[in-house]
């Protein structure tokens, strides 16, 4: 072996590192969308469960206490300060009080009320064409059934999904971004 080919033997194990880093930021996502919304729901389920007074190994089963941070903690760097920027302004004028709109689980999801969690499903064919990465969530609030629809967004740094946008499909017609852009402003 000569001492260019030794050279470049070194020099290529010594850049292999940056190669490395450069191909996982490239990588698919460790997990689908929506098997980590699914995870997301259960482990949301689980903690409100807990903090409320109603679990049972029901609504414990497949969550991850681990993972059972606050909300802000999953979005999107945008969308999170769209979060902030909104906690720090009063509700409007006609805004009933309470919590009526729960940003996780949607419209209606007052304070111990039962929630479950019945399917997390990909989006259909032709929803995917205009937009990536969307999962379809179904609860059931006190029985009544409610439809969600969130949107992600891969971060490859953290190779972790952040949550875009939720849209809540019924109540005001607004989306979790809607409504914080127009209480942040």
């Amino acid at each position: 072996m000569t001492r260019r080919q030794l050279l470049k033997h070194l020099l290529s194990l010594a850049l292999l590192p940056l190669g490395a880093r450069r191909a996982a930021a490239d990588d698919t996502p460790p997990i689908p969308f929506v098997a980590w919304v699914e995870r997301f729901y259960r482990t949301q389920i689980a903690a409100r469960a807990l903090r409320e007074g109603w679990a049972t190994p029901e609504n414990q089963q497949g969550a991850e206490p681990t993972a059972s941070f606050p909300l802000p903690n999953y979005l999107t760097p945008e969308l999170r300060a769209l979060f902030e920027a909104a906690q720090g302004k009063p509700l409007p004028a006609d805004t009933p009080e309470g919590p009526i709109l729960d940003y996780v689980f949607g419209w209606g999801a007052l304070p111990n009320r039962e929630i479950k969690l019945l399917s997390v499903t990909e989006a259909p064919w032709w929803q995917s064409l205009i937009t990536k990465h969307l999962a379809l969530v179904t609860i059931t609030i006190n029985g009544n059934e409610r439809d969600l629809t969130l949107k992600g967004q891969y971060d490859a740094d953290t190779f972790n999904w952040r949550i875009a946008d939720i849209d809540y499909g019924d109540g005001a017609g607004e989306s979790l971004r809607e409504r914080l852009e127009r209480l942040a402003h």
